[in-house]
């Protein structure tokens, strides 16, 4: 989110010079709203929460997208995690109870 913000911004000046464009890069950096980069700081706690909890790649980045308004990946969304991946584990359980 916030390299993307610079990055479409920069891509908007015309740059004729080598200087010009370190001069715009700086700028764009430093005048990247809050907004933004508290939205990518809180993104990247929900990937971080995800990883703590062992999720790697698409299952991380699917948990991350069903949490959007936590901080943190919840224990219901590791339940059905783990129902995908061992489809076959809860209905031994009941089957065995």
């Amino acid at each position: 989110m916030y390299w993307g913000w610079c990055k479409y911004r920069y891509r908007e000046v015309e740059k004729k010079a080598f200087k010009d464009a370190k001069e715009a890069e700086q700028h764009f950096l430093e005048e990247c709203p809050k907004e933004v980069i508290q939205c990518f700081i809180n993104r990247l706690q929900r990937f971080m929460s995800a990883y703590c909890k062992r999720l790697t790649g698409a299952a991380a980045a699917w948990a991350v997208c069903k949490q959007k308004q936590h901080r943190a990946i919840n224990q219901m969304v590791m339940m059905v995690i783990d129902v995908l991946m061992n489809p076959a584990a809860p209905a031994a359980a009941v089957a065995e109870a």
